[in-house]
């Protein structure tokens, strides 16, 4: 129902576009003046199609449907009423949906639930409803928001330039109601930013604020170019998602515990900093330990467990993550989670921390988990102490990519690169080419098992793959699994 009720919203998002889904498509947002634009990535059968709507269709119409009787009903969406008609042909389903006609009084049930259709017998509509307007969908910059909801994008880009711009599993579209103008923009962003923020934005001036809606926390990040004013969304869901949900291993939640050093490590937009956020905080859920969070900024809020939690902002709680650091150092902290370990300085005090008794776990951006490891030995180039500490603290390299999926959405490979003997030595010795080798699981192989379950296409598998010779060679050997209709 959640992903129904994105496409309801994208709906109300762009006024006069309606959802049409038909068997063996991906499905369309059809709108006049503007090209069609694809729901899904793969086609769906009747029976997905289904699926997606039996939570919403009268029980009676649901006999009908099924009958070969066309039918067409009114659902209370979130965001107002959806005109829905639906016609089974044979095998072929044909579904459309509109938002309601603008100006048209709401039709809402006094009993029967909100998608309850009228009984035969009832005297009239205007005995048994009430009529409720509907409200008028957002637009502007809070418009565009909403669309970033309703699509499940990472990310909103607005410039002077063009047309607004979505990313939508990891791949970037433009946003079919266009997009603002620099003095729009700069209008918008005066109203949602917060007041001490306004006189720097007056004064052009870069800066980054939060909007929080119900369903989402947004990190907006404006800059003046050349072009004029532009703007970098960032969207993230206001709860934190459990570790398997995101598709990360049960054993390397177990495994983070106790003393020593855990990297998760990724290419930039790859869920890596969701993925950290969750593993801190199911470990702050499943043990009584003290945990203190140290971010650039405060990406996702989370929820203290059996032993106290912080989060510290680097610029606002703490001057630097050095400092934050140092200060976990001398405090009963047990975890500490660092949002970023790309910094030489930053690394030789996570280390003192690790040798020293805590947990700590932190992020670089690579492409795999050799990469990460060719990384942390190079930032402790010149520093033998350093190395030798990276080499006997080094619990574990995790490394992840997200690919986009078939139907929607993007689905997680993994690998590994455990902190065992073997690896601890090539650290200390500096020989990189050995990390490839020591790895317990590849991506190579995680994007394989994606791509012949029929999850992942083939040709999106390989883009992401950091070896793609590897990967064309597991894909050789290893039969393609059907789909399930």
């Amino acid at each position: 129902m959640a992903q129904l009720s994105q496409l309801f919203e994208y709906l109300f998002v762009n006024p006069g576009s309606a959802l049409v889904l038909d068997s063996g498509t991906t499905g369309i947002f059809q709108q006049d003046g503007v090209s069609p634009l694809a729901v899904f990535r793969a086609p769906l059968s009747s029976g997905q199609i289904l699926l997606l709507f039996a939570e919403v269709v009268p029980r009676e119409q649901s006999t009908q449907l099924l009958e070969g009787v066309p039918v067409s009903f009114q659902h209370e969406s979130p965001f107002g009423l959806v005109d829905v008609h639906m016609t089974l042909s044979g095998d072929d389903l044909r579904v459309t949906a509109r938002a309601a006609r603008k100006g048209a009084p709401a039709l809402v049930p006094i009993s029967g639930g909100p998608n309850a259709a009228p009984r035969r017998g009832d005297q009239s509509l205007e005995q048994t409803q009430v009529r409720r307007p509907v409200p008028a969908p957002p637009s502007g910059l809070r418009g565009l928001i909403a669309e970033m909801s309703a699509r499940r994008a990472t990310h909103l880009h607005v410039s002077p330039v063009g047309n607004a711009l979505l990313r939508v599993d990891g791949r970037l579209v433009p946003v079919a109601s266009g997009g603002l103008s620099a003095a729009q923009l700069h209008a918008e962003l005066t109203s949602l930013a917060p007041a001490a923020l306004r006189e720097e934005l007056a004064r052009h001036v870069r800066f980054d604020f939060t909007h929080v809606t119900d369903d989402a926390v947004f990190h907006l990040a404006s800059q003046q170019s050349r072009a004029g004013l532009s703007l970098v969304v960032r969207r993230l869901d206001k709860e934190v998602p459990a570790p398997g949900s995101l598709g990360l291993p049960g054993e390397l939640v177990q495994a983070m515990s106790g003393a020593g050093l855990w990297v998760l490590a990724g290419p930039p937009g790859h869920g890596v900093t969701t993925s950290l956020a969750s593993v801190t905080q199911s470990a702050a859920h499943t043990r009584a330990v003290s945990v203190r969070t140290l971010e650039a900024p405060i990406q996702y809020v989370l929820s203290a467990g059996p032993g106290p939690l912080e989060q510290l902002e680097v610029g606002a709680h703490v001057g630097s993550f050095r400092e934050g650091l140092r200060d976990a150092l001398r405090d009963d902290v047990d975890v500490v989670m660092v949002s970023e370990l790309d910094d030489a300085d930053v690394l030789a005090e996570a280390l003192v921390l690790a040798e020293r008794g805590r947990l700590v776990v932190g992020t670089l951006h690579a492409r795999s988990a050799a990469s990460a490891a060719e990384k942390l030995v190079h930032l402790t180039a010149g520093d033998a102490g350093a190395r030798w500490r990276l080499g006997q603290s080094l619990r574990g390299i995790f490394a992840q990519v997200l690919c986009p999926n078939t139907m929607s959405g993007r689905s997680l490979a993994w690998e590994l690169l455990p902190g065992v003997a073997p690896v601890r030595s090539a650290v200390v010795d500096g020989r990189a080419s050995a990390f490839p080798s020591l790895r317990t699981r590849t991506l190579e192989q995680g994007l394989a098992e994606l791509v012949t379950g029929g999850l992942v296409e083939r040709d999106d598998a390989l883009a992401v793959a950091p070896d793609r010779a590897q990967l064309e060679a597991s894909l050789g050997h290893l039969p393609p699994v059907p789909r399930a209709a």
